[in-house]
């Protein structure tokens, strides 16, 4: 790998003492090290000057990617001015004439330029031991093996999240991986089985095993979704584990990131690496079966802080959908793992934003997992709806069907009332606690009534609050 560096005066300089990284230029922290690149008031500062530069690249993105052999574009750090700069990656195979072209500086801040690998995307691989290729018991963790039961491959199960829409407890793993027998990424259908462990380490069979739940929604490029690769996956805590293997359980809060941080994932193929952040804000070309596109706003790391599956890489086969996380007590999730360099060396990540945006996912489980009204019908007793009046998550049960989700909660004293209008279905529940009487009805598709409650009584209810 090389790197050509263009220094010029007036660019961007952090003045004071910044915390160092463990080792040479180039290298990162081990397993055991704890401190970023920025840390204190310089975090700050970098925080700041990240946003500036991302203004700068956003008005030299399109010229800088159409040069010739340009793959990506993005922030990075410089380790021995320490000094943020901007990065150009050039195919390996570029002529060293094309790098030449290129300015020292974009609008005063330094560009470095370099050459290697192209990224791509790659569901399954060969088999792996040891890894996270085993089949284990329910409730299965997140970071281990997971496939369709379309196709002959495997991914990994990357974070557990609960569907603000719908209230359903959910996994987020790559969107490519939601794939049917033509291997295109996103090709499944919404409602595939998901698998544990992947049939691509399973002899391709489908004996044996578990299903983990059923694909929700999923986005790619070819989908519209430029910049994300994720699919959603309904599975409840019976099925899958929010905590992720060899890391633990992690934080509720998302994290953001800066070139220098440290960062862990676990993979299917790779286990547990420790890998530093490289390079944030990435416009990046990604290669993938049945085509290519550009991805905006990747985060890049680069393995070299060991693992637990030597010898160690960032990423292998098999690897994408895993979860990266910050290596903080409790770890914090970046994003997810979805394209990596033939030698394993670097990983591309989408932020852990622009999924939880996209899905309208929350990483607080509890969010909708408690209810505080229960209604249920005077006739037919098994007809009952869950209600959470600070949220506005409800659970309708009728007739052996379960409908969730999350409307507009209004609140009038002792009256309640819950309002959901989708595409899919119309939802009014109401409730009078000064009464102790209540009403909900349930339309799916709107103008089909799928369940109607009358409770004239909510005192004698035999439904329990969850």
């Amino acid at each position: 790998m090389e790197i050509y560096q263009h220094l010029a005066d007036g660019f961007y300089c952090f003045s004071s003492q910044l915390a160092s990284f463990s080792g040479s230029k180039g290298s990162v922290a081990t397993q055991g090290g704890s401190n970023n690149f920025f840390e204190g008031a310089e975090r700050v500062v970098a925080e700041r000057e990240v946003k500036r530069l991302m203004r700068i690249q956003a008005r030299h993105q399109p010229a800088m990617m159409a040069h010739p052999g340009v793959i990506g574009f993005g922030i990075g750090v410089n380790s021995d001015t320490r000094q943020l700069v901007y990065r150009i990656f050039m195919d390996e195979d570029e002529p060293i004439a094309s790098i030449a072209s290129m300015p020292a500086t974009i609008e005063g801040v330094p560009l470095e330029v370099e050459r290697r690998q192209p990224m791509m995307m790659i569901n399954g691989g060969d088999g792996c031991i040891p890894c996270h290729s085993e089949q284990l018991s329910l409730p299965v963790q997140m970071g281990n093996s997971t496939s369709n039961d379309l196709a002959c491959f495997s991914c990994t199960l990357g974070f557990k999240a609960r569907d603000l829409d719908t209230g359903q407890l959910v996994y987020m793993t790559a969107g490519h991986c939601a794939i049917d027998a033509t291997t295109c990424p996103a090709s499944a259908p919404i409602g595939t089985m998901s698998l544990h462990r992947g049939t691509g380490d399973n002899g391709c069979s489908l004996a044996g095993l578990l299903n983990i739940g059923a694909l929700a929604d999923r986005a790619f490029p070819t989908l519209g979704d430029t910049n994300i690769d994720a699919a959603e996956i309904i599975s409840s805590d019976a099925q899958t584990s929010s905590a992720i293997r060899d890391i633990g359980t992690p934080s509720a809060i998302p994290a953001t990131v800066l070139p220098g941080d440290l960062v862990q994932k676990s993979g299917r193929t790779t286990g547990l690496t420790f890998d530093t952040v490289r390079f944030v804000n990435l416009s990046n070309l990604v290669t993938f079966p049945c085509g290519s596109s550009v991805f905006n706003g990747l985060i890049f790391f680069e393995a070299g802080g060991g693992c637990s599956n030597p010898p160690c890489a960032s990423s292998r086969p098999g690897d994408s959908g895993s979860a990266v996380l910050t290596r903080g007590n409790p770890p914090q999730i970046v994003g997810l793992l979805i394209s990596a360099s033939n030698d394993g060396i670097f990983g591309g990540v989408v932020p852990i934003a622009s999924i939880l945006s996209r899905f309208n996912l929350t990483l607080d489980l509890s969010q909708g997992a408690s209810f505080n009204i229960c209604l249920q019908d005077e006739s037919d007793p098994s007809k009952v709806v869950f209600m959470n009046l600070s949220t506005g998550d409800y659970i309708f049960s009728c007739n052996g069907d379960v409908v969730t989700g999350r409307g507009k909660m209004t609140i009038k004293g002792n009256s309640f009332t819950l309002q959901h209008n989708a595409l899919d279905r119309r939802v009014l529940i109401k409730v009078d606690e000064s009464v102790h009487k209540g009403t909900a009805n349930l339309q799916t598709p709107p103008g089909t009534i799928k369940c109607s409650i009358v409770d004239r009584n909510t005192q004698d209810n035999t439904c329990n609050s969850q």
